[in-house]
């Protein structure tokens, strides 16, 4: 477009679409004990834990009765 001496250059482009939330399980199929990580200061709290015969459920149950 062209208005006086001045050229505007007018680029027209398409916008991706938007992925649905499913989308993203199915592009990154890794099931969710490999994509777990644990540092070893916290794998270290988690043996902890096991000898007290307390699990990631129970301290789960204890933080949402709060």
């Amino acid at each position: 477009i062209q208005r006086g001496r001045t050229k505007f250059f007018c680029i027209h482009y398409r916008r991706p679409r938007l992925k649905a939330p499913n989308d993203e399980s199915k592009e990154n199929p890794l099931p969710p004990s490999s994509a777990e990580k644990v540092s070893p200061e916290m794998a270290e709290k988690l043996a902890l834990l096991e000898k007290l015969g307390i699990t990631l459920d129970d301290l789960e149950k204890l933080f949402k009765s709060r």
